[in-house]
């Protein structure tokens, strides 16, 4: 369910029915991302919610960080060819592989560049597809067929990176 912030930064959510749900946070300012996601006293790593039936409720704690990164940079193919159209992804490091809103996306202009903002800090990969399928960066199997030809970068809070990524061609 989509929902509004009120003036004292709360919100809430009736009738929400047992299941699993997604935690997301859209129409971000700036260079702000989701920095902790808490329900009760519980941590959620994943970004999943978990409701039970007949839990008493809980709060929902979304925390959002102000200090995200921007990452800038140009998109080439092998002859060094700046490349229009391609499909940046922005891969966290290490257990926030799990987390979905870690990740960052863009597109390539027509000139090749393209800017990434709200970065969470931390190690990141990132990677531009000629052709991607949708969500196939989630995939563990499909990273790993790729781990290599992703640009390490690390991001610290307000950081302001330049980067130079070579494109992987569709096979």
């Amino acid at each position: 369910a989509a929902v509004g912030v009120r003036t004292d930064r709360g919100f809430s959510i009736a009738g929400v029915s047992p299941g699993t749900y997604s935690v997301a946070v859209g129409g971000l300012p700036g260079d702000a991302y989701i920095k902790d996601v808490r329900y009760g006293q519980n941590l959620l790593l994943d970004g999943s919610l978990q409701i039970q039936p007949g839990s008493a409720s809980q709060q929902l704690q979304v925390q959002l960080g102000t200090d995200g990164g921007r990452i800038t940079g140009t998109v080439f193919d092998s002859p060094r060819h700046l490349r229009a159209g391609a499909q940046l992804v922005l891969v966290p490091d290490g257990d926030r592989r799990g987390r979905p809103e870690q990740y960052k996306f863009a597109q390539s202009d027509i000139q090749g560049t393209f800017a990434i903002r709200g970065v969470p800090p931390g190690d990141y990969k990132l990677f531009a597809w000629e052709v991607l399928e949708p969500y196939a960066y989630l995939n563990p199997d499909f990273i790993r067929e790729y781990e290599d030809r992703g640009t390490p970068l690390r991001i610290a809070a307000n950081a302001r990176i330049s980067s130079q990524v070579q494109m992987i061609p569709k096979d």
